[in-house]
């Protein structure tokens, strides 16, 4: 336990420094936050102009689709959040910088993942959980104890699933030395889940 609260002190530390070295580039923040809730926008709006023309999709709903999408961008935000060093890793290992993490008396894995937090990614957050709570109202969805911890336990596995795929797919980068493709495809695959898998042929 005293491990645990020594490692989540640890790394607010760590996080609020890249926050902070992030944030004299108000202006790049800006526009990267700004990039990212347009891309959400975009894919709300054509979900909308599909529902124009008709009324269901495989039997889904215009709101359930938007629910689910919804819930997709809330899974995959822990990960956006905090596990965007991922991306940097083949790029440290050909550099040679990767071998700093060797000489801290840090777990490894820990001390890589915690050099750097993705704000931008926090638009998903807010995008996700204003898309769900604008599609539970219209669904008029009865939220009882029993649905909110089947709700909290289907995001945290969830949530773990997507961090492994993430993990394995970086984690290639000893083998291959650059990892973005494996990524890439993991993002492509993770992008599956904004829908319902029975549209799917």
């Amino acid at each position: 336990m005293k491990e645990l609260v020594y490692y989540t002190r640890l790394y607010g530390r760590l996080a609020a420094q890249h926050i902070k070295a992030r944030m004299v580039y108000r202006v790049h923040f800006a526009i990267s936050l700004v990039g990212m809730l347009a891309i959400n926008i975009v894919s709300l709006a054509t979900i909308w102009l599909i529902f124009r023309s008709i009324d269901e999709v495989a039997g889904w709903s215009y709101e359930e689709i938007i629910f689910i999408y919804g819930f997709s961008l809330l899974v995959a935000s822990p990960s956006n959040i905090c596990f965007d060093n991922l991306w940097q890793l083949g790029a440290k290992l050909i550099s040679g910088e990767f071998i700093k993490y060797y000489y801290r008396p840090l777990n490894i894995l820990f001390y890589f993942l915690a050099e750097r937090v993705d704000m931008k990614s926090f638009s998903h957050l807010v995008v996700a959980v204003g898309v769900m709570v604008y599609a539970s109202q219209n669904l008029e969805v009865t939220w009882t104890i029993g649905k909110a911890m089947a709700f909290i336990l289907l995001f945290i596995t969830s949530s773990l699933i997507v961090i492994a795929i993430m993990l394995i797919a970086s984690a290639s980068a000893f083998w291959i030395m650059v990892p973005n493709y494996a990524l890439l495809l993991a993002v492509k695959l993770k992008d599956f889940s904004h829908y319902p898998i029975g549209i799917y042929s």
